[in-house]
């Protein structure tokens, strides 16, 4: 059993927004890593995992195998996991969701135990990057709720939480009583419309309630 799993990110911006340009990038990841390292002993993408923006898993290494990303000394002290994103990107919903799925498997299978670090834990990087390096944070050694199925649509409780576009195209979340951003990765994880979560910001789709209450947000916002 290995430890835990250690996030990664790419670094430079993969500008993903089409899912069929995430199959480029995992072959460029395994070309790149030939080339580096030819005649190594670990063939192809050094990474045990990659989790694409649109939440879909790859494997390289794989469950159970030595990896060569960590970069802590040992490859078989935890599993590598890259997010298909780098510097200015955020994490979507999906991919979150997926690496918490990754996770969760891993642990229920008893291949990994209870940690989850960013790479920066274990070595001297900027990766993952804030925001995955907060969920790592957040995650590491904490029970992961599994996906739930959605709810029955609630009306009093649709209307404590509204997803805001401002004209800037700043994304924020206004409950009612208090104007928060959105970019915030557990905060766009969790959050739910009709028991079903809410699109991604970065994917140019919105839900929009009574004008009345986005002049209200976008006000308090000073964006308007």
């Amino acid at each position: 059993m290995r430890e835990g799993f250690v996030i990664h990110w790419n670094g430079s911006p993969t500008r993903i927004v089409d899912h069929g340009r995430c199959d480029a990038f995992w072959r460029s990841i395994n070309a790149f890593h030939a080339s580096k390292y030819p005649g190594g002993v670990i063939p192809g993408a050094l990474y045990s995992f990659g989790m694409c923006p649109h939440g879909i898993r790859y494997e390289a290494q794989g469950w159970n195998k030595p990896q060569g990303a960590n970069g802590d000394g040992t490859h078989s002290r935890n599993y590598s996991v890259i997010a298909f994103i780098g510097e200015g990107e955020v994490p979507s919903i999906a991919m979150l969701a997926g690496l918490r799925d990754l996770v969760v498997e891993g642990r229920m299978s008893g291949r990994a135990g209870g940690r989850v670090l960013a790479h920066r834990q274990v070595n001297q990087t900027a990766c993952p990057g804030d925001d995955l390096a907060r969920i790592a944070q957040q995650w590491d050694r904490q029970a992961l709720p599994q996906p739930q199925p959605p709810t029955a649509p609630d009306e009093e409780d649709d209307m404590k939480r509204w997803i805001v576009r401002a004209p800037s195209g700043a994304v924020y979340v206004w409950d009612g009583a208090t104007l928060r951003p959105a970019n915030d990765p557990m905060y766009r994880l969790l959050l739910r419309y009709h028991g079903a979560l809410c699109p991604d910001p970065s994917q140019d789709t919105w839900y929009e309630w009574s004008q009345a209450g986005i002049d209200t947000a976008l006000a308090h916002s000073g964006d308007a």
